[in-house]
């Protein structure tokens, strides 16, 4: 499907985005290793998790899906898979099955596509063969396929040299799930939804900025339950900057995840002269939710901390199209992780800039966007990278704001990798040409 912007009038009205991935993954996870029945609303509808469904169908979980998608689960004991585990795209899926299938007493072998074939894997493999796993894989487990032989013997506390949600959340499943203690201490706070979740199916999990802790009782298996999984913040921050990029605009984000750990871009929206308004709405596995109204002001430029990028790593596409129309330079420091993405985001975003006529630079770990009035000069960048392709339409709408005409379509098949609904959602705001 091909989508033409319009971008001459201001973006307005209330959507709901799609449900959080991160969530998603983690509560189907969850769920399969369960005693009972697991009941989602709102499950993430996107090409990740339909990878992380289709591995858990392979080891022999019954996943119903209607209104709700319902998880049959499996109390801890999965079927060896007769085939390899097909992770797609999704580095997700890859590192916690990694922990999930490790405290199984079989081999699995996880792989992907050629995208996730280039993803860094020996962070998740240390600590689990600290737990007693075999981990192989090319170049020592660096990247995949990963072949994993289980089960856990022993538990450990493990420090790891990046704060990561996903390193930490493989260690913490193969820990809960095994039955053994498991300790992890990493350099920041990474997200938390995999130890809001385990408190939420019944196994206690400790846990602070730094670090978190397992210690389950001897032969706990976690209980299924019935969740809601609210609306992607990651994919509200796009939305909210495809509405920033056009004078004017005022949009509300309901039913959206709320956590902290997830929310750093709304403060740095605030800095840049954004007016944002935050009301919570209830909460559910210790997760808060709520509505996130945007307004257009007067933008200006901010600096982007390090100790901040954990909390916003994935919104830095969403705000660099800000960047891109705010007075000054903004300055992203801290985000190497973005290189290990998807794509290499910040050379991606460095080159869409510049086919905008935006002057951007990045090195290692640090990205540059000197803000102006957006104006295609150039072909568009081909990228399958969705947030890419979504910062796109953000930058096409500015271009179309400030008196671009002829602007090309996008085409929209990437960002059915987590968010198929994202080019609705902009329509439901005035913002697809024939709506």
């Amino acid at each position: 499907m091909r989508v033409l912007l319009r971008g001459d009038r201001p973006l307005s009205g209330t959507v709901r985005p799609g449900g959080d991935k991160s969530i998603s993954h983690r509560v189907l996870m969850l769920g399969a290793m369960a005693e009972g029945q697991t009941t989602i609303e709102g499950l993430n509808e996107g090409a990740d998790v339909r990878s992380t469904m289709a591995c858990l169908a392979a080891l022999g979980v019954k996943i119903t899906e209607g209104d709700q998608v319902v998880v049959e689960g499996r109390a801890g004991e999965l079927r060896c898979p007769t085939g390899v585990l097909d992770c797609g795209n999704s580095g997700t899926t890859m590192r916690l099955m990694a922990g999930l299938v490790a405290t199984q007493p079989f081999t699995c072998t996880l792989d992907g596509d050629s995208s996730l074939s280039a993803r860094p894997m020996r962070r998740v493999a240390t600590p689990l063969r600290g737990m007693g796993v075999r981990v192989e894989g090319p170049d020592n487990a660096s990247h995949p396929p990963l072949i994993v032989t289980g089960p856990v013997r022993r538990g450990g506390s493990f420090s790891i040299p990046v704060a990561s949600a996903q390193v930490k959340s493989a260690a913490l499943l193969a820990g809960a799930c095994a039955g053994k203690r498991v300790r992890i201490e990493e350099p920041g706070a990474s997200r938390d939804h995999t130890e809001h979740l385990l408190n939420a199916f019944g196994i206690a999990c400790e846990h602070g900025e730094g670090f978190a802790l397992v210690d389950p009782d001897p032969g706990q298996i976690l209980q299924g339950r019935a969740l809601k999984v609210p609306g992607d913040p990651s994919a509200a921050a796009l939305l909210a900057a495809c509405a920033l990029a056009v004078p004017g605009s005022k949009v509300e984000i309901t039913d959206t995840l709320l956590n902290p750990r997830r929310t750093g871009f709304v403060e740095v929206l605030r800095r840049m002269g954004c007016a944002v308004d935050v009301v919570i709405q209830g909460s559910d596995a210790g997760e808060d939710f709520g509505t996130l109204s945007f307004g257009s002001g007067e933008l200006t430029s901010t600096t982007v901390l390090a100790k901040e990028v954990p909390s916003l790593i994935d919104e830095v596409p969403a705000l660099t199209v800000v960047a891109a129309v705010s007075r000054g330079t903004t300055v992203f420091e801290g985000v190497r992780e973005l290189r290990t993405k998807e794509s290499d985001r910040l050379a991606s975003l460095v080159q869409l800039l510049d086919a905008f006529s935006i002057s951007a630079h990045a090195d290692e770990d640090r990205l540059e966007v000197v803000g102006a009035s957006p104006r295609l000069r150039a072909d568009l960048p081909p990228s399958d990278d969705h947030r890419i392709l979504m910062a796109s339409a953000g930058l096409l709408l500015a271009a179309r704001a400030g008196g671009q005409e002829s602007l090309p379509q996008l085409d929209a098949a990437a960002v059915g990798i987590s968010d198929p609904h994202f080019f609705a959602s902009l329509g439901e705001l005035d913002a697809v040409a024939g709506n």
